[in-house]
């Protein structure tokens, strides 16, 4: 092969390579939804222009009160599905002692809805969920602008993170993921049936509401880690204890985090639960619980 062909080679590998990346970027900002164009036509409101119309969710205060995060889901008819990304509102304090809000600012851009944004407690970061993992990024705040920066992904959990809580300490976070639960499915009794849709169920509440219940919401505690990918199953732990598995947490089909809290030293989740199985529901009992945790190791219930 001679130089120049070899040079030649190189450069057709090199600007196909180019064309891809410009490709594939492409095809991620494509998929970012955004506000629609409204259309309200004979002042009817149909179910076209519900849908067009933004959804404000999760409001979270800035710890000097000076912002506003929040997050807005829009919804694309054309391709079935709806994106939420994080804007932020100044909060100005007014001379006559009133509150007023400063333009809004879009914080994020993505193609793929980012959920659970917190604070860090001094103000400058934020937690967030993004496919199912947990994420950093730093904020710059300044003169009713802000940007941020690279985003580094904390959590690396096969099933994913429902929602999370850090603690006041910001040592440990709490976070809800799942486990299998009585509901089989025929790829659980052979890897090669896992396009079969089909379910084995042996005994009632195999189905809460809108969804089989193939899996079992748990919730788990793990260290806050400074370097990346650091939360894993390895490293998380259970609260449930020796009744992990056993019984819903939080509590299906409506539960949430809103059903566990911290103490205000940081050392104890606290949640409500059900003592008994969710197959039968006749025996369930609200219960109080404490568990105190120290460095992700449980030291007492």
């Amino acid at each position: 092969m001679g130089i120049k062909t070899g040079i030649a080679i190189a450069a057709a590998t090199a600007l196909m390579m180019i064309m891809s990346c410009e490709q594939k970027n492409e095809k991620a900002q494509s998929s970012y939804i955004g506000p629609s164009d409204i259309q309200v036509e004979d002042g009817r409101m149909t179910p076209e222009v519900l849908l067009s119309l933004g959804r404000l969710s999760d409001p979270q205060l800035s710890p000097d009160g000076k912002w506003i995060l929040y997050g807005v889901s829009y919804t694309s008819i054309d391709e079935n599905r709806s994106c939420r990304n994080l804007f932020l509102a100044e909060v100005i304090s007014n001379e006559d002692g009133t509150l007023s809000f400063g333009e809004k600012v879009q914080l994020t851009k993505e193609g793929k809805s980012i959920n659970n944004a917190r604070w860090s407690n001094d103000g400058k970061s934020i937690y967030y969920l993004q496919g199912g993992q947990l994420f950093k990024a730093g904020i710059t705040l300044a003169s009713g602008k802000c940007s941020l920066g690279a985003a580094t992904q904390l959590s690396d959990i096969g099933n994913g993170i429902g929602e999370f809580s850090i603690s006041p300490d910001e040592s440990q976070v709490l976070y809800t993921g799942t486990v299998q639960g009585s509901v089989k499915t025929p790829k659980d009794f052979d890897e090669k049936l896992d396009k079969a849709q089909a379910y084995v169920a042996e005994d009632l509440m195999y189905r809460h509401w809108d969804h089989w219940t193939t899996e079992k919401p748990q919730a788990f505690v793990a260290p806050l880690p400074a370097a990346a990918k650091g939360i894993t199953e390895d490293n998380s732990l259970n609260i449930l204890g020796e009744d992990e598995g056993r019984y819903e947490l939080p509590l299906e089909p409506f539960g949430g985090i809103e059903q566990l809290c911290w103490s205000p030293d940081g050392t104890t989740p606290r949640f409500t639960s059900t003592r008994s199985s969710p197959e039968k529901p006749s025996a369930s009992r609200w219960m109080a619980v404490m568990t105190p945790i120290l460095y992700g190791v449980r030291t007492g219930s």
